[in-house]
Formats: C-alpha cells, sequence, structure tokens
C-alpha cells in the first residue's frame, strides 16, 4: 500500500513515528514538505473525458500520482513558503494559486485522508464544534463569541465567578526579534473599559473553571487516547498550560476519559466527519468533565513519549484500514 504525508520540512517527530510505523507493516511512504512547494516540487494534474486521469508530483525527483495512494494523511500545511518577496503585489496572487492547486489535487484523490480538508478546515469554527459538542452530550461552560464590548460586558458582570478571553486561532505577535504568544487570559473586572476594542477583532469570552486537572485526548478513527495534567505540578499553569507546555511534558500521565465522554467525544468527531482531533477538556473540582475545544490538527507527540499511549500506531492503523474509521 502506498502512503502519502502531507507535512513540512519543520515538523516534529510525529510524522518519523507515523512513517515507521506505516513501513513496519509493509507501506511505502511519500513525504510531501508542502514548504517547497510549488518552487522545488513540480505538480502537474490530466483531465478529460477519456483521458487517464493523473495527479502528478515531483517528490525529492520520484514521480508521485495522489491518484495511485491508497491513503493521505493531512498532517500540516506550508504551502508556498519560498515564494520570492520579489514577485512584489503579485507574491499573493501567486500563494493563493498556490494553495488552490495544491488542495485541489489533494481533495480530488480517490485515496482514503485522515483527514480531508474540507474536514479540518470545518473544524476550525469554534461556535460549530461548541454546538456539536453539546449536541453530542458533552459539558460546555457558558461561552460567548462577540465584537460587541455590551454583550462581553454583561456576560462578565453576569458570571457567578472569574471569566476568561481567548481567540478563536493560536498565533503570536512579532515585534522585531520577540515573539509573543497569545494565550487564554483571565478578564480583569476593573478593565471592561478596554473592551471597547472588541469592534477591531472579536474574541471568545467563557467562565473559568476551577480545576483538578487538564484532559487531552487523541481521537484516531474510533478509539480515545487520554492523558492528564496537574496544574498543582509547575506554577502558573492553572489558566493555560500550554504557557509552560515543555516544562509540563514529563508531568502528564495516562488516564482513561470515562465511557460517557469518550462515546460523546466519538459522536462530536463523527459528525465533525473526523477521524482525527486533539480535544482538551478539564476535570472541574467536582468531578465533572468540562468539554473546551477540538483541534483537527492538535499536537500528541509528548504523549506518545511520556505516557506510553500507542497513538502513532493507531494512526498507521487507520490509514492502512485495518482499525476501524469513522
Amino acid at each position: 500500500m502506498q502512503v502519502a504525508i502531507v507535512t513540512h520540512t519543520y515538523d516534529n517527530g510525529t510524522v518519523e513515528m507515523v512513517t515507521e510505523a506505516l513501513e513496519f507493516r509493509g507501506a511505502d511512504v511519500f513525504r510531501l514538505n508542502t514548504d517547497q512547494y510549488p518552487t522545488s516540487v513540480p505538480l502537474y494534474g490530466h483531465w478529460g473525458t477519456g483521458v487517464a486521469s493523473e495527479q502528478i508530483l515531483s517528490i525529492d525527483g520520484v514521480d508521485v500520482d495522489f491518484h495511485a495512494m491508497d491513503a493521505i494523511w493531512y498532517r500540516r500545511y506550508r504551502g508556498g513558503r519560498q515564494l520570492p518577496q520579489s514577485l512584489g503585489q503579485y507574491r499573493s496572487a501567486a500563494l493563493k494559486e498556490t494553495d488552490l492547486t495544491l488542495y485541489g489535487a489533494i481533495a480530488a484523490s480517490r485515496a482514503f485522508q485522515l483527514d480531508p480538508v474540507s474536514s479540518v478546515r470545518r473544524c476550525d469554527h469554534k461556535e460549530l464544534q461548541t454546538r456539536v459538542a453539546i449536541d453530542s452530550g458533552l459539558l460546555v461552560p457558558p461561552i460567548l463569541f462577540t465584537n460587541s464590548a455590551e454583550a462581553a460586558r454583561a456576560f462578565i458582570v453576569s458570571a457567578d465567578g472569574p471569566v476568561i478571553a481567548k481567540m478563536q486561532s493560536h498565533f503570536a505577535i512579532h515585534q522585531g526579534d520577540q515573539e509573543q504568544v497569545v494565550f487564554t487570559t483571565e478578564v480583569d473586572p476593573q478593565n471592561l473599559d478596554s473592551l471597547e476594542r472588541l469592534k477591531y477583532c472579536p474574541m471568545i469570552f467563557q467562565h473559568r473553571v476551577a480545576k483538578r486537572f487538564d484532559i487531552r485526548s487523541i481521537v484516531v478513527g474510533k478509539q480515545v487516547f487520554s492523558a492528564r495534567f496537574d496544574p498543582k505540578t509547575i506554577p502558573n499553569t492553572d489558566l493555560d498550560w500550554r504557557m509552560s507546555g515543555v516544562e509540563t511534558i514529563e508531568y502528564w500521565e495516562a488516564f482513561e476519559l470515562p465511557a460517557a465522554e469518550s462515546d460523546a467525544l466519538l459522536r462530536l468527531t463523527a459528525s465533525m466527519g473526523l477521524n482525527y482531533a486533539a480535544a482538551d477538556f478539564v476535570m472541574d473540582t467536582e468531578g465533572n468533565y468540562q468539554f473546551l475545544e477540538i483541534n483537527a490538527s492538535g499536537e500528541w507527540f509528548w504523549l506518545e513519549e511520556s505516557c506510553g499511549l500507542q497513538i502513532s500506531d493507531a494512526i498507521a492503523g487507520v490509514l492502512l484500514g485495518e482499525l476501524p474509521r469513522v
């Protein structure tokens, strides 16, 4: 069987983990580093009535037909990163065409895809995933999506406790050589005048949950792998453990999500058309499991290395059709 992995040159060790698991099963694996496309990776597609269709990419000098693939793992995308700035005003147009053409080649493939780009992009809509999570039976802390200062103030004032603010996407702001990542923050009730700036950029507000544990659950096909982290082990991780992400690695421990939440999570991912997702929960001080969000491309490498969860093996099994798929 042939499997294509769509990623980029600087991706982490998860690609090697899954590649090793696939090759152990006898699969031929082709890695497409999308940051090298289109400048160093030629692509052509032939179509037409009565014509043998093909979608050929030249990867490290080897022609790979996406139509001949048995499976595609859509892991990461960085297309057009090497397009020169000298293209000037035409660079944005070239980048758009670059994206559309490669996305089109992937979408047109008849191979099993983990996961289709359309499903991955659909999961970006946090309003949608929140609604589906509630419909699936998961407990969700009250949440507000808004660009209205008035609505945000009303939500904050009416909350029975602290409120946190966060963004739809994870991004960084660069000031010179310094990178400032935007993490979850607690709203200062004495500084509500600053909410007027919402008219320039919407935000998400949510009741802050008093937590015992952070939980990350990885869905692969119809399996759920979970681990938990106790924020008391490292200072200043109670609000957002990602602020000290590397430091937390050794403190995560394998954990079994209760059947009710596990089944509801699988209903959620199935409804979103996903065979893979990383879901974040918190266990509150009363022992309830409260859902925060899912990410169709969320990370898991440290959960395998530190907790022994066999996630790469499961991904390989789903890609090759050896394990149940959604």
